[in-house]
């Protein structure tokens, strides 16, 4: 009679989960026969594990870049506001000797006052018809990212076993 071997089966199951490993290598790494992992996987769902997982992990990155990205946009937004109004208050307070300008000068003076005031319109909320536009479509795109990770999330919520894995590998620090 053969002594049963103890294995580490919580261990074995979120290394498959959470790795590209196949059955075959999750095997040959923990000294198992093929077979008996693979039975277990097919028990426990392993795959479908996997495929939530990756979802998850999927919505959390996208979640973290569009967080970092809106954060360096505002960071933008606010350097472009500072330049347009240190540019608006120099040049009006050159007022008085752009007037005995030249006209193709004043005219420039008026072009960059104008430039200047137009980008901080734009900065403050009043935006093009192409802008708004642009945004349009950048919302529906949101708005259908939204839609898929609720979806992914319902998917999670309606598996008849919760699913608790942590992340231990280089994607962690996204997926917070």
């Amino acid at each position: 009679m053969s002594k049963k071997e103890i294995f580490d089966w919580t261990k074995i199951a979120k290394d498959y989960i959470t790795s590209e490993k196949s059955i075959q290598d999750i095997s040959d790494k923990y000294g198992i026969s093929h077979k008996t992992v693979g039975v277990r996987a097919k028990r426990e769902q392993w795959t479908r594990q996997r495929e939530e997982y990756r979802r998850n992990l999927s919505c959390r990155v996208n979640e973290r870049a569009i967080r970092e990205q809106s954060d360096q946009i505002i960071k933008w937004q606010d350097q472009v506001n500072k330049a347009c109004d240190n540019a608006i208050q120099a040049l009006l307070a050159q007022s008085d000797e752009a007037r005995q300008l030249p006209p193709t000068q004043l005219q420039a003076w008026l072009k960059a006052l104008d430039t200047a005031m137009r980008i901080r319109r734009e900065m403050a909320g009043y935006i093009s018809p192409a802008d708004l536009a642009k945004i349009e479509i950048a919302k529906k795109d949101l708005k259908i990212r939204q839609e898929e990770h609720e979806r992914n999330m319902a998917l999670n919520a309606e598996s008849k076993e919760p699913i608790t894995i942590t992340i231990d590998d280089e994607m962690e620090k996204y997926a917070k």
